[in-house]
């Protein structure tokens, strides 16, 4: 599709091989719907014939109005997501301008724009070498149980791993299917989209120890922090994560203030309590996903004043709660904001503006940013 977009804006005829329903509408825009083919004429002999034909006849040169009504357009577009508008609600007194300090790469961060919610180190060596300190890791426990960073188990994660669902009857004798845990000695085999590999949690741990680019105790410059989310376990599996996360970073002799856990629900936050893990608490509360706006509203309310009352300071907030109102609120209680997670530069610096004191980043680094902002 972009090959030919860009093959039009210069005057270049180009033929398609449909595979989406874009190529064969952007045929019939541009006047040439015959040099977009669908598969059953993926014949090579015709394929070339259609090429031959469209260098022979050429195609209609771009006009001065579609070339204007572009420029209309992505002027737009960067008033409206990537420039701090007038009279735009900011809560920051002066801009951001250390985003290293500022931005999380979620699921240890994406990769060309295109991969995200690997949980893989591949993705966490692509977020370091762009500047990422501050770095997000979903943990969930395989079959055995062991903890293993995965982005939950289901079926976006198994068809990412190349995983089948397994086919069970319900109660109603439907059959129905589930994606479980697998155990840890088939996880560790897994490659995300055939490439990247299955991490578990304790190789995470060895990779940052080991290596003085990520970490050294008499350098906090290079450090990296950890934020782990658990998402919602069962009080059994919770306790079986802490105890986890207790014994390797025991081992491995890590300070485990260098890392932060969010934490569910208040009767997960007394289990850490009585477990007494020195990791900085990050409040969330339950189901953001789901009930409509009012409900998820109520819950973030609850979980401020949860945040109050057991003297925790950093609040999770989903990125469709995060605006002036909520903001203004979070901070009016004395806390600070981890927003997740956001897709394009405008809204994350969008979020910053608004006081977000960390803020969930899929593509765009810390290194991006400053290059985009130098003077």
């Amino acid at each position: 599709m972009h090959a030919n977009t860009i093959a039009y804006s210069m005057g270049i005829p180009g033929v398609g091989l449909v595979w989406n329903d874009k190529l064969t509408l952007w045929g019939y825009k541009i006047g040439h719907p015959e040099r977009f083919l669908q598969p059953e004429m993926f014949d090579p002999e015709f394929v070339v014939a259609t090429l031959e034909r469209a260098i022979q006849t050429g195609c209609s040169p771009v006009t001065k109005e579609e070339k204007n009504s572009s420029l209309q357009e992505l002027k737009a577009f960067l008033n409206e997501y990537a420039v701090i508008r007038k009279g735009a609600v900011s809560l920051k007194d002066t801009p951001v301008t250390d985003y290293r300090s500022h931005l999380v790469a979620p699921a240890l961060g994406g990769i060309h724009h295109i991969y995200r919610d690997l949980d893989s180190l591949g993705a966490f060596d692509h977020s370091v070498a762009r500047d990422f300190k501050y770095l997000e890791a979903d943990v969930r426990l395989t079959s055995d149980p062991y903890p293993a960073l995965i982005h939950g188990w289901n079926e976006e994660t198994y068809a990412k791993l190349g995983l089948t669902p397994v086919p069970v009857t319900d109660a109603d004798g439907n059959t129905v299917l589930t994606c479980p845990p697998v155990p840890m000695e088939q996880f560790r085999e897994l490659r995300y989209y055939g490439k990247w590999p299955a991490t578990p949690f304790v190789e995470l741990i060895k990779k940052i120890q080991e290596n003085p680019k990520y970490f050294d105790p008499k350098d906090p410059k290079v450090r990296v922090r950890v934020i782990l989310d658990v998402g919602e376990p069962s009080p059994e599996d919770f306790r079986n994560l802490l105890g986890h996360f207790k014994e390797v970073l025991d081992f491995r002799k890590m300070n485990p203030e260098l890392f932060l856990l969010r934490i569910p629900s208040m009767e997960d936050w007394k289990v850490f309590q009585d477990f007494g893990l020195a990791m900085e608490p990050v409040f969330g509360a339950k189901a953001y996903k789901t009930g409509t706006a009012e409900e998820k509203w109520a819950r973030l309310m609850q979980t401020v004043e949860a945040c109050k009352a057991e003297g925790v300071t950093r609040i999770s907030v989903p990125a469709e709660l995060w605006d002036d109102v909520s903001a203004k609120v979070i901070h009016e209680n004395g806390l600070k904001a981890v927003v997740f997670s956001y897709q394009t530069i405008g809204d994350v610096f969008r979020a910053l503006e608004l006081g977000a004191d960390l803020v969930g980043s899929h593509f765009d680094s810390p290194k991006r940013l400053t290059d985009m902002t130098k003077a």
